[in-house]
């Protein structure tokens, strides 16, 4: 049985104000996510705040991780936007640094109406390129599009359609199952709610990606792990107390705004969210902390740090 394999949804490092990128962190961050069996990261996506950048800034991120990665390490930059024009920059920069793969996902303004119309857009995007792997971005809670992703899946190779697979958000494990049926290795199907891996894993995922995984992914190699040796009802309380973390995560602002106040927590400052985000004020942080100290948060939180 493969293992399932862990991909972070990197935050972007930030100064105080969040005004400005803080390169100088991407190299520290990325050796903390290898020395913590991390074997991937998405850039630019949701928790990277992404629609928040310009396309220079998002352009220059793409350009310094492809510096400090290393070759065996996935590389994936999220190049969403409302404009075609806008992925199609980000698309060939992207290329041109060597990522792993690029993920897509639709216009979030103007959006499409069917599958087959969402099917154009992305052709329209991906254009000839043929040197990188694509991936569709299936998140309706922050999207608003929802179509039924086996559909997708279908029409895409009815289509032939130079799509990898698809990074999916989303509770629906029905709907996941049947795509990872459907698939039978064809498709990469990413699975992208991090509280509900222990399900993703019986319904066969192979690999997983979020933003949880940047600083407590001791505690998911620990569920894989004893999902893999069959110990289910141990997994299935491990799987709870990951989603009493999570809750008090969501509590706090969810993924992006608490996820950059634990990463200070853990020692890795990733600086400042931008707005319209704001991040925990200091008496909020203290209260995050301490409700963080009654889960198993920082028995399992990574073990190294490495902050040069």
């Amino acid at each position: 049985m493969n293992r399932c394999k862990l991909i972070s949804a990197a935050f972007t490092p930030m100064d105080k104000t969040g005004s400005m990128i803080n390169l100088d962190k991407v190299g520290p961050y990325y050796q903390n996510l290898r020395v913590n069996g991390i074997t991937g990261t998405m850039i630019c996506g949701t928790t990277g705040e992404g629609y928040s950048l310009s396309v220079d800034e998002r352009i220059e991120l793409a350009s310094e991780w492809s510096t400090v990665v290393d070759d065996d390490f996935k590389l994936m930059v999220h190049v969403g936007h409302n404009s075609i024009q806008e992925i199609r920059k980000l698309v060939e920069s992207s290329v041109s640094f060597n990522s792993s793969a690029i993920v897509l996902s639709p216009p979030i303004f103007f959006k499409p109406n069917d599958i087959q119309n969402l099917l154009d857009f992305l052709e329209e995007c991906i254009g000839g390129t043929t040197s990188v792997d694509f991936y569709y971005y299936h998140i309706p809670s922050m999207t608003g599009v929802e179509f039924p992703m086996l559909d997708f899946l279908k029409q895409v190779l009815d289509r032939n359609i130079d799509i990898k697979g698809i990074k999916f958000t989303h509770e629906d494990i029905g709907e996941y199952a049947d795509c990872v049926k459907l698939s039978n290795h064809h498709f990469d199907m990413i699975f992208g709610r991090d509280e509900l891996l222990f399900d993703s894993l019986t319904a066969g995922a192979k690999s997983a990606l979020g933003s949880t995984y940047n600083y407590m992914s001791p505690l998911f190699h620990e569920l894989i792990d004893l999902y893999q040796m069959g110990k289910l009802s141990e997994a299935r309380l491990l799987a709870e107390e990951i989603d009493r973390i999570i809750g008090i995560i969501v509590e706090f602002g969810g993924g992006v705004i608490a996820g950059k106040a634990v990463m200070s927590l853990i020692g890795l400052d990733m600086g400042q969210v931008r707005q319209p985000l704001n991040k925990p004020n200091n008496t909020q942080l203290k209260d995050l902390e301490k409700r963080l100290k009654a889960t198993k948060f920082f028995d399992y939180r990574n073990k190294q740090l490495i902050t040069h």
